[in-house]
């Protein structure tokens, strides 16, 4: 499996998991997750049934569960890829727990997963939920774009102002 594919499934698989901390489909989530690293040694899958429990302990009694999940996304995303690129037949089977918590996480708030790679000297806007306004700034020496006139600049000429 390319490292950007397992990278991009496990975060993707972390977003969902940790989403469902806290929610209704924590028991499908938990047990899904628990079945994917129990591929692993059983003292380490042990271990990470463990940590889930607690996180989500954390999740539920937390005022803040959104920023608690947040913290907790990139851990999470760590151990699925270390188990993808330990066990890389698990890659259907992660897909397919992602599908089926999708489907089960409440409607009421917006949850989304998104990826964006710049490489070299790329540039990357993006927004998830909103907008982006992009103001770039000329790089030093660079040549400004003409200006085109706008509404501002009619109405200040039809008010006797000069554009």
């Amino acid at each position: 499996m390319l490292e950007e594919t397992a990278a991009v499934l496990a975060m993707s698989g972390a977003t969902t998991l940790v989403a469902a901390m806290a929610t209704s489909a924590w028991d499908g989530a938990r047990g899904g997750a628990l079945r994917l690293f129990g591929r692993g040694d059983a003292a380490d899958t042990a271990e990470l049934g463990t940590q889930l429990d607690a996180d989500q302990s954390v999740v539920v009694r937390s005022p803040e569960a959104d920023r608690v999940r947040e913290a907790l996304v990139p851990f999470w995303s760590a151990q699925l890829r270390m188990l993808l690129v330990r066990h890389p037949e698990t890659a259907g089977e992660l897909r397919a727990l992602v599908t089926a918590v999708s489907q089960e996480l409440p409607r009421d708030g917006r949850h989304g997963v998104q990826n964006v790679t710049a490489r070299e000297q790329g540039q990357v806007n993006a927004a998830m939920f909103g907008n982006v306004v992009v103001h770039p700034t000329a790089a030093p020496g660079a040549v400004p774009p003409p200006r085109t006139r706008g509404a501002e600049d009619a109405e200040a000429e039809g008010a006797g102002g000069a554009p």
